[in-house]
């Protein structure tokens, strides 16, 4: 990206934890020797949305999800962002619906899921295991997305599935402890598939944690937000 000219733009708040840990990763992948040699950013921490996940598998307060989310990418693009993506996968299954209402949108949002498809063919990964909320494990947007670019996803059982969840919670809360940080590398290890997708912008936070503390992880993990950092470093 052209850090004079170009700015970027976070919906956030899904949760807001998870945005802090994006804003820090893409500010620490910018070599910078003074503070001007990193991008504008502009984050809207808009974590008083009802959730998205209930939205989606339920119906409840679907409308008021989806002008939340449109309103905040229309206030990036006011305030100049040009390179916008939603802080939260599952947010991506209501893509169309801002498309709707923001249809100008289209030539700014970059689309996590995509960047991470294109990076996962890239390594020549043909199946990978799909980790993240109910609504994104369920509803196919990952399946169909990776199919696409040659991908098999692959879900867990109900039972992993629920740790999963309760994995979530913790860090939307900030109310993991160094115990599930271990806990979380230990679940990583014992997923019968190599190679795993965190489809989830908290469980990057206890993945990132568990490196840190040197906790060993023997997985192939993708991330889409390590795919958007490649684009941003990678563009223009």
């Amino acid at each position: 990206m052209d850090i004079k000219k170009d700015v970027i733009g976070i919906v956030g708040g899904m949760g807001s934890y998870a945005t802090v840990n994006i804003f820090e990763r893409i500010l620490n992948a910018f070599d910078a020797q003074k503070e001007w040699d990193r991008p504008h950013i502009i984050i809207d921490n808009n974590c008083t949305l009802p959730s998205r996940s209930r939205a989606l598998l339920y119906n409840e307060q679907r409308d008021t999800v989806i002008n939340g989310l449109a309103n905040s990418v229309k206030h990036l693009m006011d305030f100049g962002a040009n390179i916008i993506f939603l802080g939260s996968n599952t947010a991506h299954l209501f893509l169309n619906e801002i498309y709707n209402l923001v249809p100008q949108s289209k030539n700014y949002i970059v689309n996590i899921i995509e960047q991470c498809a294109g990076s996962v063919q890239a390594d020549g990964v043909s199946k990978v295991m799909l980790l993240g909320t109910d609504a994104t494990v369920d509803l196919g947007m990952y399946k169909s997305i990776f199919a696409d670019h040659g991908v098999e996803i692959e879900t867990l059982a109900e039972d992993y599935q629920s740790k999963v969840i309760n994995f979530i919670e913790k860090v939307k809360q900030n109310s993991y402890a160094e115990n599930d940080v271990f806990e979380f590398a230990k679940f990583l290890n014992s997923i019968p598939n190599k190679n795993i997708v965190l489809g989830c912008t908290e469980l990057p936070v206890l993945y990132l944690q568990a490196k840190k503390q040197n906790i060993s992880v023997n997985k192939n993990v993708f991330d889409p937000i390590d795919s958007v950092i490649k684009f941003l470093k990678g563009k223009g």
